[in-house]
């Protein structure tokens, strides 16, 4: 997903020029790039606090060095990185298309006939990996990213890094850890095999096969429990046997990753491996990157330029050469978020809904100007797409794209100084989930379908849920906001992240919960902004902090993400 830069995000990392964020992991902002010689690239940035670790420093270094040894085609290359910078950075090629968590979360599970080619694909990839002497140890729906000519894995062998940085936490995503990593033990090649064994049950069901809840819930139930592969009946034969194999207990039963290879690959099929759906996600990516920086991600690449180290002074590119110098493109990740809008509306106390969402860790940042190497300054004017405010009341003249990406935020900060942080989002019909009396609203006023999306605070407590409906015009928009506004409060339904922060939530009974609800409109847009506590107390006593977190949450959300506004 694509994000403009914000004002504090570098311009310049080493010899790339930063374009959009992509994403935030655990290890820090991911931006999308353009290398000097024309290539798309990822660059992620540590987070400071790391990089004042001299300790992660040396062993980020390490598995910087091992991971740039790895080549193989389902993988997206370390092309570049400086340990030893201020911050430290890492580049690897950048693969335009949505992670495999973004794309089972907008168009549902991967039909059977695709499993068998994702996993040989990804154990192919996992073979390039081990033989390069590492192990990616974090291998999850959100560590792949789906192309049209295969999977791509992206940041392996780096989380070690940070495990052994944080010797107190065990690192790592608990439905798609090895019971091994879960219990702190040493973590090999079997234990990637048994994260591509849960990651395949995820891509056929939609669910982890240890089930959602707190973190420490999940890794009971894999270190102890049997997974649920209840939901694979109908996969091609022998292809649940194989899956089962990859999630033994023992990590010396598990098949090794040259004979599940020839196995997968077996079992793959001959046809076009994704559903159009995902096609079209991946051309929505591909119109997107180009937008941004005037360079096709299908293009031939032009030479990738030797790695060069940072220059004593950076100066920015002139809009001009940046013009001219984007050609063509490399290949990495794009995630999964959205961004933000503004409007106002009434707050009512309300019920919350239901379930279903998580993330990624790969993209993002933007802005500024500087001088040149010579006495004279340039100021750089940054490309960002504009529009009269007048259009977007009419779908006819709207050219935002109804996209997670165009709508959602990375993260906002509301009145009370909390911090929330996009978890998840999907495209669902309007009415799922809702109330009659909601659905009622909906449909006669021609909303078929709505982007909804998840923000989880930093502290794990509140779960804030954005909605997002489209209609034909702002006077339609202004009809179903006040037959909405003029319910008691309105019923839409509970849905929450798969994984992570705030998932489970929805498994339980939410009616009871202390829940704040604001409404508004935007343009053509009505969009709804819902905060509940993650532990659905109802005491009422934190009412105030769930009001400004769904007030804040209704500001940031809406089509001027879009415009950079």
């Amino acid at each position: 997903m694509l994000r403009p830069l914000q004002p504090d995000d570098p311009r310049e990392v080493g010899p790339y020029r930063l374009r959009n964020r992509l994403g935030r992991g655990g290890m820090g902002q991911v931006y999308l790039g353009v290398s000097p010689g024309g290539r798309l690239v990822a660059v992620k940035v540590v987070r400071p606090e790391l990089a004042d670790d001299a300790n992660f420093r040396r062993r980020f270094a390490r598995e910087v060095t091992a991971a740039r040894a790895v080549a193989g085609f389902y993988t997206a290359p370390v092309v570049d990185a400086d340990p030893d910078a201020d911050p430290p950075w890492l580049v690897t090629a950048y693969i335009s298309g949505p992670t495999l968590h973004e794309a089972v979360q907008q168009q549902g599970p991967l039909p059977p006939s695709a499993i068998g080619a994702l996993g040989a694909g990804l154990a192919e990839g996992l073979g390039a990996i081990h033989a390069g002497g590492v192990v990616h140890r974090d291998l999850k729906p959100g560590n792949v990213i789906l192309a049209e000519d295969g999977p791509r894995m992206i940041d392996f062998g780096i989380a070690r890094a940070m495990d052994e940085t944080h010797t107190v936490d065990i690192l790592g995503t608990p439905p798609f850890m090895s019971p091994e990593q879960a219990t702190g033990a040493q973590v090999g090649a079997p234990g990637d095999v048994f994260s591509l064994g849960a990651l395949l049950v995820f891509a056929a069901t939609g669910q982890s096969p240890f089930g959602a809840g707190q973190p420490q819930a999940i890794l009971y139930r894999v270190v102890h429990e049997e997974p649920d592969l209840s939901g694979l009946s109908e996969l091609p034969d022998g292809l649940t046997e194989l899956i089962a194999a990859c999630l033994a207990k023992d990590p010396e039963a598990r098949p090794e990753v040259p004979a599940l290879l020839d196995s997968l690959a077996a079992l793959k099929g001959d046809t076009q491996w994704l559903p159009p759906g995902i096609i079209s996600m991946i051309t929505e990516n591909r119109t997107a990157t180009i937008a941004a920086t005037k360079v096709d991600p299908r293009a031939d690449q032009p030479p990738a330029p030797p790695p060069t180290p940072p220059p004593a002074k950076l100066s920015w590119l002139p809009a001009l050469a940046w013009t001219l110098g984007a050609c063509a493109l490399g290949v990495l990740i794009v995630l999964a978020a959205i961004d933000s809008s503004s409007g106002s509306g009434g707050s009512t106390p309300t019920t919350t809904a239901e379930s279903d969402t998580s993330t990624s860790d790969y993209y993002d940042t933007e802005t500024s100007s500087s001088e040149d190497e010579t006495t004279t300054e340039e100021t750089t004017t940054e490309e960002t797409t504009t529009t009269d405010e007048e259009t977007l009341d009419d779908e006819s003249t709207d050219q935002t794209p109804f996209t997670l990406d165009a709508f959602m935020p990375d993260d906002f900060t509301d009145d009370s100084g909390r911090h929330h942080q996009y978890e998840a989002g999907s495209t669902r019909p309007c009415t799922e989930w809702a109330s009659e009396e909601v659905a009622s609203v909906l449909t006669d006023n021609g909303c078929s379908e709505m982007l909804v999306a998840n923000f989880v605070d930093d502290d794990s407590e509140i779960l804030t849920t954005v909605w997002v409906y489209p209609f034909a015009d702002y006077d339609t928009a202004d009809t179903a906001y006040n037959a909405l506004d003029a319910q008691d409060f309105m019923q839409l339904g509970c849905w929450d992240p798969n994984s992570g922060p705030g998932s489970g939530v929805c498994d339980n009974d939410v009616t009871a919960a202390d829940e704040w609800q604001y409404i508004g409109q935007d343009h053509r847009y009505v969009i709804v902004a819902q905060s509940k506590w993650i532990d659905l107390r109802s005491d009422g006593s934190g009412d105030e902090q769930l009001k400004s977190a769904a007030s804040e949450a209704r500001s940031a959300v809406g089509p001027d993400n879009y415009y950079g506004n």
